[in-house]
């Protein structure tokens, strides 16, 4: 074999050689990185708001906009978001490290947030996920580029940009397209209990201001400030979800004033009286019926109602077998319905077309107290 055959075969067999040794390295780095690389998965996710402390409620409702965000996100992408709002002292970037849950809404700017990677900004809030799932954000910014800039968008900033309390809006003597946030939802579910949704909207501006982070005393939560046992009860499975809390919210009202509506001269008072319930309880209110029987007070309406609890205030209120409850003092409770009434009055000044069919003014008959 002549010398320059030799070489040629030498360098056909040493170049594949070379090249395995020299590329290995590069395709190995690769494939490592592809398996530390790990997309963001669309199947069911929890998602944590945390912009507690950076929720300024005066210029507007960044809470509920970042659950609306959430949801429509997690519509268009197809697959389903379990959100929970962030509570005084816990940190949910520290949860999201830890894998408790898989995607947080917080302000665009913040410290200390290594290993994350944000989405692009909207009204100064950003997804974050973990930097390894990266492509989540990419899929965010292709959704919010498309989202912001949809004929729809203005509308849906403009439902959450409204701070103003009712009275302050009904003073200036203009009407409003936009009266809540979740007008459209409030028409429906008020049409079917019979109610002027403009009342629901008063029920929830006194109960929770519309703002979903709202937290009781005593525990009651969502924009409806239902107890959660109570909501569980009548099949909420997401009390802070507003949907979910507002329909919750519906069928508790429809419930009260099925109880009362034998009671009650006409639908004005029967709604008076089941606002009343609603803040105090089903059982204290029966008992105020029953009170007003025994003395012989007009029970049909919620001011001959009213007017006994001064008398459940005494100790001598624990002699009356029709009371089970014991003393009420009932102050707040008064307080209550003339204040939701007074919001009534403002959002009908606000939004002057009730949306709704108007309801039957009757009630029903007036009917002896149930003393059971």
């Amino acid at each position: 074999m002549s010398v320059g055959r030799k070489v040629r075969k030498f360098f056909r067999y040493l170049i594949p050689t070379l090249a395995v040794l020299l590329i290995a390295p590069f395709m190995e780095r690769s494939r490592t990185e592809r398996v530390d690389f790990e997309p963001f998965n669309f199947g069911d996710i929890k998602c944590a708001i945390a912009i507690r402390e950076h929720d300024d409620t005066t210029t507007a409702l960044l809470t509920d906009f970042s659950f609306d965000l959430i949801k429509a996100y997690a519509r268009d992408a197809g697959f389903k978001a379990d959100i929970v709002l962030e509570r005084w002292g816990e940190n949910y970037i520290d949860s999201l490290h830890a894998g408790i849950v898989d995607m947080i809404i917080l302000p665009s700017e913040q410290d200390s947030l290594s290993g994350l990677a944000l989405s692009s900004p909207i009204e100064g809030l950003s997804f974050g996920v973990l930097e390894n799932k990266s492509a989540g954000v990419m899929q965010v910014d292709s959704w919010l580029s498309e989202f912001m800039t949809s004929a729809s968008y203005p509308a849906v900033r403009r439902r959450f940009f409204i701070t103003s309390s009712p009275f302050k809006r009904a003073s200036s003597g203009e009407t409003y397209k936009i009266a809540t946030p979740y007008d459209d939802l409030l028409k429906k579910c008020a049409a079917s209990i019979g109610w002027d949704w403009r009342m629901m909207a008063a029920l929830i501006w006194q109960e929770s201001k519309f703002k979903i982070q709202v937290r009781s005393r005593r525990g009651a939560m969502g924009l409806m400030q239902m107890m959660p046992a109570t909501a569980t009860k009548m099949g909420c499975e997401n009390i802070i979800d507003p949907e979910e809390c507002i329909l919750t919210g519906t069928r508790y009202l429809d419930r009260l004033q099925n109880l009362f509506r034998k009671y009650a001269a006409n639908q004005l008072e029967l709604e008076k009286i089941t606002l009343a319930a609603y803040n105090a309880g089903e059982g204290r209110i029966r008992d105020c019926i029953n009170f007003a029987s025994t003395v012989g007070a007009d029970y049909s309406t919620w001011d001959g109602i009213a007017s006994v609890i001064p008398q459940m205030r005494e100790e001598s209120i624990l002699e009356v077998d029709t009371v089970k409850l014991g003393i009420f003092k009932g102050i707040e409770t008064i307080a209550y319905v003339d204040a939701v009434q007074d919001l009534y009055k403002a959002y009908c000044q606000i939004a002057p077309s009730s949306g709704t069919t108007t309801a039957t003014t009757t009630a029903g008959a007036q009917s002896a107290p149930d003393q059971s």
